[in-house]
């Protein structure tokens, strides 16, 4: 275990630690979400991630602050070809630190100084480990992380941003602020026989990833369907109520899907997949269906996940105008990178994205 020290404060950092207080730890705060748990970094090991867990305690041993980030080695490699996936591990090419939504600190007055700590354990162990590059994002809850902490640290920041709806409302004052047009689509939609899904089997599962699958493969993209990681997330995240699947169905077709993840009230839209049957709007169906299932089970907020306040194309004008339909309150946070071996990164990337390699290298 390794563990820095500046004044009384104590950052350490371990592959495991006790589920328990770790995550009732989490629940003492409000910006604590599916991501930060420590199931969430059981669902890598089919990809043999491995877990960091940094803790920094207080002069009396208390926990202040809190991040779990991943080492992968797979993972992100996991959609190229087999020859592309040998040469990355042949150069040691692929390993690569990431997290979302953190570091949860619990100590706002030293927020600096505990961020400060949190980053230097990730260097320290992204040096060990011989890692590429970290990437990680702060979480959209509160802005209490400094970016001067992170430029001092080395980090790259790239600002970004959420839609969150308020669910301390009933479903029908809801729908009530929403636009006339989404108004108009919820309605349509409910008039098209669709069936809304609340999953509890596993098989449902693997019926969201083959459709995701089958929308992607027709951009000419591979999936990895790794039968053991949806395992994994079944049995450490769905069955733990940390994560839940909805799906819009058509005469027993599924026409889209929405994968969540929920812990401590907070429901984070982690996936999703839409068939191409979009004139039967399945994609509004299922979001104000499943926005009325948090609701219903008395969550706090409804993440719509991630977006680019400065949309660079179509698509993701469009997927910003689509999330902030629906009567959300818009939150930034940032993304953050480093890179630690410029040259390795470069040649990981174009080995990833063949069609990028000439830009990258220049």
């Amino acid at each position: 275990m390794l563990q820095l020290r500046q004044l009384n404060f104590t950052a350490s950092v371990s592959n495991e630690v006790d589920a328990k207080e770790w995550d009732q730890k989490l629940l003492q705060s409000t910006a604590s979400t599916t991501y930060q748990i420590s199931n969430w970094a059981r669902v890598y090991e089919s990809f043999d991630s491995r877990p960091i867990f940094i803790t920094v305690r207080g002069p009396t041993g208390e926990i202040i602050g809190q991040l779990l980030a991943l080492i992968h080695n797979e993972l992100l490699w996991s959609d190229s070809n087999l020859f592309t996936r040998f040469i990355g591990s042949k150069l040691n090419l692929r390993q690569t630190l990431t997290w979302f939504y953190g570091p949860i600190i619990h100590d706002n007055d030293h927020a600096d100084e505990i961020f400060s700590k949190i980053l230097s354990a990730v260097d320290e162990i992204s040096v060990k480990n011989k890692v590429t590059m970290v990437r990680g994002s702060s979480h959209p809850y509160s802005r209490i992380l400094s970016d001067k902490v992170a430029k001092k640290l080395g980090y790259k920041l790239q600002p970004w941003s959420t839609y969150i709806t308020d669910l301390h409302q009933s479903s029908e004052e809801l729908h009530d602020s929403l636009d006339k047009k989404t108004r108009y689509d919820i309605r349509k939609s409910e008039k098209n026989q669709l069936e809304f899904v609340a999953v509890n089997n596993r098989s449902s599962l693997d019926e969201f990833v083959e459709l995701k699958a089958k929308e992607r493969e027709k951009f000419g993209e591979r999936v990895d369907k790794n039968p053991d990681f949806y395992d994994d997330r079944w049995e450490y995240l769905h069955k733990n109520g940390y994560e839940k699947l909805f799906l819009a169905k058509y005469k027993g077709k599924t026409l889209a899907g929405i994968l969540n993840i929920i812990f401590n009230g907070n429901v984070v839209q982690h996936g999703v997949s839409i068939s191409s049957y979009r004139e039967l709007l399945g994609g509004p169906f299922l979001t104000w269906n499943t926005i009325r299932w948090c609701i219903d089970n008395k969550c706090s907020t409804y993440d719509m996940g991630g977006i680019n306040p400065n949309p660079e194309n179509e698509k993701e004008k469009s997927m910003n105008f689509y999330k902030s339909k629906w009567g959300v309150k818009k939150s930034d946070y940032v993304r953050y990178a480093k890179i630690y071996d410029i040259t390795k990164w470069k040649i990981s990337s174009g080995l990833k994205n063949p069609k990028k390699l000439k830009k990258i290298l220049k």
